[in-house]
């Protein structure tokens, strides 16, 4: 055994064993955009119902093809079998002497609506239009199309009644723009003729007939190579809708504009390079379809690349587009949109209603649809998230979806007369809102957490002639009443509505808040003023915080609070988990003077890795503070405006770097888990090595889903105030402080109803006398108010998030104890770990060395330094550092037993050995102090060189994105009641058992704050080695659950580690 140092101890005659159990810590404005186009008309590739194939030269589909000469039978539109009569077929102008007449069988005629004849005459192979058809009388719809006609005769005028005709996929004639040839000018003499159909002709010109049939009212001309719509078609005034697919056109003439009447253009399958200008002149054109051949000709595999890459935006579609005022459906389908325009105006039209599909313009940044006809607004206007101003002002709009709190990045919102009622809680999470317009509505109520939207500083004022701040004229409001709202501030208002609501929350209970920040920050005095009201500054180190000041507060409204004001040195780091509570709200205060970017971590980013790694989850708040040193100069006010958005957006980065950290791990081990997968088929059985990895990995994925799952939740708002005779920013932080405490979403637990009997019994624990209670003496006092069990814990549970009591639930060994009187544990604690030890530990000056310790220069010099290199404190040390308590020695030997259950330090029971003076014998370790790197001794006992005789076996705890100091001293505490004999240093702890022996090393790379921590064992018998280990492997994953946040992974070198695997 090796010999022993000033470091090494004996645990012979040890305390009492103590109990230590494990725990666990394609876009469109409208979805019927197909169902609202042409019903025989389809884009390209996409057969339609009204589509029908077209027939081969001389052949005609179906029951109506038959030989030369035989009859060919014509189609009602039905199709239904009728009687059949004869009508000579005339002779073609072409037709040789010798061709034979042709008998065509027609079916009795349906009939239109107005009594009109329906003569389908489809894939018939007719070369001419028969004579006789031409002297029928009554023609309402004429269908020929499908045959071999290359022209329509003149004579076709005599049909006056004509409505529909039909000439698709025919071979029509038209050399030149000014070719009569296929369609004579007389067809201009149906002035009936409403649609006309002559798409599929091979047409390199329109035939100038058209533009002379001024009543039509649908022309379907697709699937011709016209490459040029001519301006001729502005003659059309009364068209409705223009198929214009497959076309070959680039552009639209802008005399387009003339057809004031058109409803629905189909641009499918053509190349556009341009829109004309003059398209938001057209007040009826709902429809325009688009689709990814529209725009082929201008996106290349290269920009498509781009495009997807969001490295261009999407300005191949023109912008006119979107600034059609009566579009309804606009069908963008596969046109590599990337975004949309910033501008959607449909002010002063005659809308209904606002489709759901509104919420697809993602990019929009600016919606007008004011004066209009629409009562509903669909919920998916929630998704607009960057939306900046939205107008719906003169509508008929009864209620606010919920979904509106989406439009988190909204500025300006006008809803003057509408017939609103009331307004949703939602409309108060729109905290970026500085213009609301309510003017002219018939709301009675504002919501009483209108206070949130912190942006609407000014009300009923205007700023450049327009209407800004908050509106509420002309409303039959009753909450506020009149002479609150009426105001050009809004402060009164919100102060009203605040107060109403704090008055309506029931069962408000204290909210702890958690003051953290480093040491000459402020704290203390912001403390001081936040619970007093006034001014009342440190001045010294020494007046800084000893670990922990609690205060109680009061706000004017009746808030409560409990302050903890934790001490900012890293002598108090260590004890911070005993007293961080993710239940409570966490202030972060800085000094705003002092501030520099470079200072971030040191000064704000290392308080969020604390309660990252104790308090996931908890809500936290930036405090600035020491302001009034700024200059009142309007270039220092814009400088701590600066400051405060910088600082928010750094620690948006470090959350952030946080999170990807985290989720880069976990992106590892799902990638081991499909790599496990592929190499190892279903089925097959795994070895019991195999099986223990899969364990490991699934353990580790499933603690950092957990610990991403709770992000920590950091308010947008940095605060700055002042602790001086100013009290600069106070009340604004005041009011941030009573909006959270009142927050049910942030702190549902501070809104529960407590029994009154829960309260007697407080006060009877409170009462009792000593420093703490056992659990058994807490279940006594409760027996006699009707309280047991879960409700007790309940019960005690709620006292200690509210700072009442401190009551340790989750510390294996330490819930037993209740501290009804908190001071108590802190003061104790305190005594022990000082940010001025140095100055405390000072000889002559302090006499409570040589009155109390009965300590002369040299036994005081000793104990100094056992203390400060090794942590150890000698019976006559600890009678000095609680002198203060005025405590019995009864009461000192209770504490003694009590803390290491906190796993700070550890005892070593008293011995009778003579050889060493009292001042020299360990009474208790803090292993923070413990400053020895000196291991000389370490050599001897633990050779680099492993003995051959001895196995050997090592596991590191691997802490790749935040190691805490104060893992190893924890360790360092909780072997105690493992080991025979032990020797310590700062950053190692070799230890013996009776069967093995063990050596612990922490290694850290200050520059990343990560850190391995290495356990080896060493034993002649490698089964003790390897039970030595998985004990102490159980030990540290204890030590660990103490950090809910914190993320480590296990390595275990070797092959003969399947047994520890299985005990993880």
């Amino acid at each position: 055994m090796p010999a022993k140092s000033p470091s090494q101890s004996s645990k012979k005659g040890s305390p009492s064993p103590r109990s230590r159990q494990g725990q666990s810590p394609k876009q469109s404005l409208s979805s019927s955009n197909r169902k609202s186009s042409a019903k025989s008309l389809s884009p390209s590739g996409k057969k339609s119902p009204g589509r029908q194939k077209s027939a081969s030269p001389n052949r005609s589909p179906g029951s109506g093809k038959t030989k030369s000469g035989s009859p060919i039978s014509a189609k009602t539109k039905s199709g239904s079998p009728t009687s059949r009569s004869k009508i000579p077929k005339e002779d073609s102008p072409g037709a040789s002497a010798t061709t034979k007449k042709k008998n065509v069988i027609i079916k009795s005629p349906e009939l239109t609506e107005r009594g009109l004849k329906i003569l389908d005459f489809s894939g018939q192979g007719m070369t001419t239009v028969p004579a006789s058809l031409l002297n029928t009388k009554d023609i309402g719809v004429l269908i020929l199309a499908s045959n071999n006609l290359r022209s329509l005769p003149v004579e076709m005028r005599r049909i006056k009644s004509l409505i529909k005709l039909d000439i698709s996929r025919n071979g029509i004639r038209c050399v030149h723009p000014g070719d009569f040839s296929g369609l004579p000018q007389e067809l201009e003499s149906l002035t009936d003729l409403e649609e006309l159909k002559i798409s599929e002709c091979n047409l390199p010109y329109i035939p100038p007939a058209v533009w002379r049939l001024k009543k039509l009212k649908l022309l379907d001309i697709s699937r011709n190579k016209i490459n040029i719509l001519p301006p001729e078609i502005g003659n059309l005034t009364e068209l409705k809708r223009l198929n214009l697919q497959q076309t070959n056109i680039t552009s639209l003439p802008p005399e387009i504009a003339y057809c004031q009447e058109l409803e629905e253009i189909l641009l499918w399958g053509n190349s556009i390079e341009s829109l004309p200008d003059t398209l938001p002149e057209m007040p009826k054109l709902r429809v325009m379809a688009l689709n990814y051949r529209s725009f082929c000709g201008v996106v290349d595999p290269y920009m498509e690349n781009l495009l997807r890459k969001r490295q261009i935006n999407s300005e191949h579609i023109p912008v006119v587009v979107f600034e059609l005022p009566a579009l309804e459906v606009l069908d963008l389908e596969c046109t590599k949109l990337n975004n949309l325009p910033d501008v959607l105006d449909m002010s002063h039209n005659m809308l209904n209603n606002l489709p759901d599909d509104i919420g697809h313009l993602l990019s929009l940044r600016i919606l007008r649809v004011n004066n209009n006809n629409f009562e509903r607004i669909p919920a998916t206007i929630g998704q607009l998230e960057n939306l900046t101003e939205l107008n719906m002002a003169k509508n008929h709009i009864r209620h606010l979806p919920g979904e509106i709190r989406g439009l988190y990045n909204l500025k300006t919102m006008v809803l003057e007369g509408n017939d609103l009622q009331s307004l949703p809680d939602e409309i108060c999470e729109l905290r970026n809102l500085e213009t609301l317009d309510l003017t002219s509505n018939s709301i009675h109520f504002l919501p009483m957490k209108f206070y949130k939207l912190v942006n609407l500083k000014e009300a009923h004022v205007y700023r450049k002639l327009s209407k800004h701040g908050l509106w509420l004229y002309q409303n039959p409001l009753e909450q506020p009443p009149p002479e609150i709202w009426c105001t050009e501030k809004t402060e009164n208002i919100f102060q009203y509505l605040k107060k109403l609501l704090i008055m309506k929350t029931e069962n408000l209970q204290r909210q702890k808040i958690l003051m953290l920040g480093n040491s000459q920050t402020g704290k203390t005095s912001l403390m001081h003023v936040l619970a007093q009201g006034k001014a009342s500054l440190t001045e010294a180190i020494t007046d800084g915080t000893r670990l922990l000041n609690q205060m109680p507060c009061k706000t004017e409204n009746n808030v409560p609070f409990m302050l903890l004001d934790f001490g900012g040195d890293s002598a108090y780091e260590p004890i911070y988990h005993l007293f961080l509570d993710s239940k409570a709200l966490s202030m972060i205060i800085y000094n705003i003077n002092t501030f520099k970017q470079e200072n971030f971590y040191h000064m704000i980013g290392h308080w969020l890795d604390i309660l990252n790694c104790f308090t996931p989850g908890i809500v936290v708040k930036i405090v600035g503070t020491h302001c009034d040193l700024l200059s009142k100069e309007e270039s220092s006010l814009e400088e701590l405006t600066r400051q405060q958005e910088i600082v928010c957006q750094m620690v948006k980065h470090h959350l952030h770097d946080y999170q990807k950290h985290l989720q880069a791990e976990l992106d590892s081990i799902k990638l081991e888990l499909d790599m496990f997968d592929k190499t190892n088929e279903k089925g097959s059985e795994l070895s019991s090595m195999q099986e223990s990895a899969l364990k490991m990995l699934h353990t580790r994925r499933d603690r950092l889903n957990d610990i991403l799952s709770c992000p920590l939740r950091v308010l947008p708002k940095v605060s700055a105030v002042s602790a001086s005779d100013s009290l600069e920013g106070i009340k604004e932080l005041m009011n941030d402080l009573e909006h959270l405490a009142i927050d049910r979403t942030l702190f549902p637990h501070a809104q529960r109803k407590v029994p009154q009997h829960w309260n007697r019994l407080k006060a009877a624990i409170k009462q009792q006398c000593g420093n703490y209670l056992l659990w058994s003496q807490v279940k006594k006092i409760a027996v006699g108010f009707d309280v047991h069990d879960a409700e007790l814990e309940d019960c005690v549970e709620h006292f200690h998030d509210t700072g009442e009591v401190f009551w340790f639930k989750k510390i294996s060994g330490f819930s037993h104890i209740l501290f009804h009187r908190p001071h108590i544990l802190v003061d104790l604690l305190a005594s022990l770990y000082r940010h001025d030890m140095n100055h405390f530990l000072q000889y002559p000056e302090n006499k409570v060395f040589y009155s109390k310790g009965y300590l002369k220069p040299k036994a005081f010099s000793e104990t100094k330094e056992l203390f400060l290199r090794y942590g150890q404190i000698s019976r006559p040390l600890i009678n000095c550092m609680w002198f203060h308590l005025k405590m019995e020695n009864n009461i000192i030997e209770d504490f003694l037993q009590l803390l290491p259950l906190t796993c700070l330090c550890y005892t070593i029971p008293e011995t009778d050995v003579t050889s060493m003076q009292l001042h020299q014998r360990p009474l208790m370790v803090l292993p923070y102090y413990n400053h020895d790197t000196d291991l000389t001794p370490l050599h001897e006992v633990w050779p680099e060189v492993q003995p051959s005789n001895e196995k050997n076996l090592r596991v590191m705890y691997h802490f790749p994105i935040i190691f805490p100091m104060g893992i190893l001293h924890e360790v360092a505490a909780s072997i105690q009641d493992i080991v025979l004999t032990r020797m310590d240093w700062k950053d190692i702890i070799y230890a013996t058992t009776e069967t093995a022996k063990f050596l612990l090393r922490k290694c850290v790379d200050a520059s990343t704050n990560t850190g391995t921590l290495v356990l080896a064992v060493r034993s002649c018998d490698f089964t003790v080695v390897q039970e030595v280990l998985k004990d102490l492997m159980e030990l540290v994953t204890r030590v660990l659950t103490h950090y809910p946040g914190l993320y480590w992974k296990l390595e275990i070198p070797g092959s003969s580690t399947t047994m520890l695997l299985k005990h993880m």
